[in-house]
């Protein structure tokens, strides 16, 4: 909050004499030694500039999310303050409110262009990674099969392993044991589903699905096909994919290399 203890304050009595005061604690003594006596006052508002206005509704704006409940009575007070100091600007209020928001579609258009640039920059690296990566492999390997690296003053080029992981050829024909599936359904008919399940029920339950999402659940996947073929690492380094029957449709394959730089 704005600390308005040593801030001067304007006092104008009945008979249209007007006084200034050191402090509002100071104002506050005279209007209530002028009431004492049966008089009226009235507390005048520093004219400030509009943008002096605006610093201080932008500050009071700015802590409205953080004000705690014990200050919100105190925040109204200051902010309505503020309104009614700026009582004879509305029209540049309006303004200011006009380009907060103008300043909200820059920034969205602003984040677009951002987007796109990150975008463009993103499709470069790829296309840089793939163009190295092509050149380290064109280099050959050494004696022990590693990758021969490209070595710079600052930098070294290299080929990583990347872990293998599963491809799914063919969905449908993977089978049931090996995916989850993802539905949608109205609370009470999720309620009942918990509660009891029957065949009437699951008819219910089968009409009220919608879009079913099914999924291929890859660790189970793998599991399997490591627990068929123990040796499917070693498979891997002369294939590039290990199949086994017990999940078509499936299979684990070699994870390829990325480049690194050091």
């Amino acid at each position: 909050m704005a600390d308005t203890s040593m801030v001067p304050a304007v006092v104008q009595s009945g008979d249209g004499n007007v006084f200034q005061f050191p402090t509002p604690d100071d104002a506050r003594k005279f209007e209530l030694e002028v009431k004492a006596a049966g008089g009226e006052t009235a507390r005048l508002v520093p004219r400030k500039s509009f943008f002096e206005l605006e610093s201080d509704l932008d500050s009071l704006l700015e802590c409205l999310e953080t004000v705690e409940p014990e200050q919100q009575e105190e925040w109204l007070a200051d902010f309505s303050a503020a309104l009614q100091a700026a009582k004879d600007k509305r029209d540049r209020l309006n303004w200011f409110m006009c380009l907060m928001e103008a300043c909200i579609v820059a920034g969205e258009a602003e984040k677009k262009r951002l987007d796109k640039r990150s975008a463009r920059c993103t499709a470069a690296l790829e296309r840089l990674n793939l163009v190295v990566t092509r050149v380290i492999k064109e280099r050959g390997q050494d004696a022990d099969g590693r990758w021969i690296k490209l070595e710079g003053n600052n930098v070294t080029f290299k080929l990583a392993n990347n872990p293998p992981s599963v491809a799914v050829t063919d969905e449908a024909a993977v089978p049931t044991e090996f995916k989850t599936v993802t539905v949608t359904l109205p609370a009470p008919l999720w309620e009942e589903v918990c509660d009891s399940l029957d065949l009437d029920l699951r008819d219910r339950v089968l009409e009220s699905v919608k879009r079913p999402d099914s999924k291929v659940a890859k660790t189970a996947v793998k599991e399997a096909i490591a627990a068929s073929i123990p040796n499917w690492k070693e498979r891997l380094k002369e294939e590039p994919a290990v199949f086994c029957d017990e999940v078509p449709g499936a299979s684990i394959k070699a994870g390829g290399t990325r480049l690194v730089r050091e």
